[in-house]
C-alpha cells in the first residue's frame, strides 16, 4: 500500500521506489535493488535479509543502509507490539547516527556528514 502511493509521487521528484517484503520470492527483488532506488520500502525481515546475505548460500548483502537520511517506520507501535524491536533496533544501529556530524552523528561514505533523521507513523498510537 505504501509503495504504491510512493510512486505515484516518485516522478514528480525523479525518485526510484523499490519495495521489498516477505511472502515472495527474493530474487526479483534482488534484481530491482541492484538498479538502485531512492526509497526503498521494506519489512523489517527482509530488510535485515538483504543487509546481511547469506553466508551459507555465499550470498553477498544486496544493501546497506550505512548512508540513510531518513529512517521512516510506519505502524511503529503496531511493530512493537508484534515483537519487532530487536529487528528495529538491529536496523538503526546499521544507520547513521542521528545528530549533527561535527557531534559524531550523520552519514559516512559519499553522504558523509548528512544526519540521519527518524520518524514514527502511526493511526494508534497508544495513550500515555
Amino acid at each position: 500500500q505504501i509503495a504504491a502511493e510512493a510512486v505515484k509521487f516518485a516522478p514528480v521528484v525523479k525518485a526510484r521506489v523499490v519495495a521489498i517484503y516477505g511472502g515472495v520470492p527474493k530474487g526479483d527483488q534482488a534484481r530491482e535493488l541492484r538498479q538502485g532506488c531512492d526509497i526503498l520500502i521494506a519489512t523489517p525481515g527482509r530488510l535485515m535479509d538483504f543487509c546481511a546475505g547469506d553466508e551459507k548460500k555465499d550470498i553477498k548483502p544486496a544493501l546497506s543502509v550505512e548512508n540513510v537520511n531518513y529512517l521512516v517506520l510506519d505502524e511503529a507501535d503496531r511493530m512493537l507490539d508484534m515483537g519487532f524491536e530487536p529487528d528495529i533496533r538491529k536496523i538503526v544501529s546499521q544507520c547513521p547516527q542521528t545528530g549533527k556530524p561535527e557531534e559524531g552523528g550523520g552519514a559516512t561514505g559519499p553522504k558523509a556528514g548528512a544526519a540521519r533523521q527518524t520518524l514514527f507513523f502511526t493511526a494508534t498510537w497508544p495513550k500515555a
